[in-house]
């Protein structure tokens, strides 16, 4: 059990609702859903112990659309998401943390010296094979980059998925050069999409997201880990057709409709935004 808030370390917590994970997981575990009474973070109140996290990140979970190799989908999200970064940062060394089977790197890497890190040993394996970058698989809290520093750290749909975020916000500000740019995004909670759907939001998926940040606590976070001028956004992006199916079929429990597959003479992918995911840039 969780015994203190990561962000401001109070030990008070009340419980919002329990949830029970997504049935491919096979999991019998019963979730508890929790806010810091102090500085309402949302949290997961029994999280599993950390050596069972890889093996939430397998093949099955890569297989989805939303994960595939390159598919157009990715590479229309990871051009969008490097337009933005060309903004901040042009060039330098670039760190991209819980990088999957590295989509977007392989985009990126024409512009920035790139390397990605992610605990999924099959993530890391497969985009090697795939895309011959530079993937390395473990803790990217227990890596040692042999004093190299990076002018960008990404950090795409990552931050929910650990133990102790901050610990992870901490180390990537240490990696950073002077002036160096943290890129994240990850569910706002307090959305007005989060706070309609309660606990059927598409993004409440215990175990796999352990966190739930709003502007304020994930602003609370970085600004606890050292990050300045901190700007927020709500850019929408590309979704699989065949993956909303899928996120329907689990967020209201219609094994028919979770198994569907999308026409392929359709369109496969549409433009979303629903104003719940934030896009967080912060400087070092």
């Amino acid at each position: 059990m969780v015994s203190h808030c990561c962000i401001c370390g109070a030990e008070a917590f009340v419980q919002l609702y329990d949830k029970r994970p997504e049935r491919y997981l096979q999991l019998e575990q019963t979730y508890h859903i929790v806010r810091c009474q102090q500085c309402d973070l949302v949290s997961v109140a029994n999280p599993p112990a950390a050596e069972e996290l890889p093996r939430l990140y397998d093949e099955t979970f890569f297989s989805t659309a939303q994960q595939q190799v390159m598919s157009t989908t990715v590479i229309k999200n990871a051009k969008r998401r490097l337009a933005l970064l060309q903004k901040y940062q042009p060039q330098g060394r670039l760190l991209d943390v819980g990088c999957g089977q590295g989509n977007f790197l392989s985009i990126a890497n024409h512009l920035y010296q790139g390397i990605g890190v992610d605990i999924s040993e099959y993530a890391v394996r497969h985009g090697r094979e795939a895309l011959g970058l530079d993937l390395r698989s473990g803790d990217f809290l227990t890596m040692d980059f042999a004093g190299t520093t990076f002018e960008l750290i990404t950090m795409w749909d990552f931050i929910a998925h650990v133990l102790n975020p901050c610990a992870y916000l901490e180390k990537a500000y240490d990696l950073l050069s002077p002036n160096g740019f943290l890129v994240l995004t990850t569910g706002d909670i307090g959305s007005v999409s989060a706070r309609l759907s309660g606990k059927r939001w598409h993004l409440m998926i215990p175990p796999k997201h352990l966190h739930f940040f709003s502007t304020a606590t994930i602003r609370q976070a970085l600004e606890r880990s050292g990050f300045r001028n901190i700007v927020i956004m709500w850019p929408g992006k590309y979704v699989p057709l065949e993956f909303i199916l899928t996120k329907l079929g689990r967020m209201v429990d219609w094994v028919w409709l979770e198994k569907q597959k999308w026409p392929r003479f359709l369109p496969q992918a549409l433009y979303v935004n629903l104003f719940d995911i934030m896009t967080v840039l912060a400087r070092r």
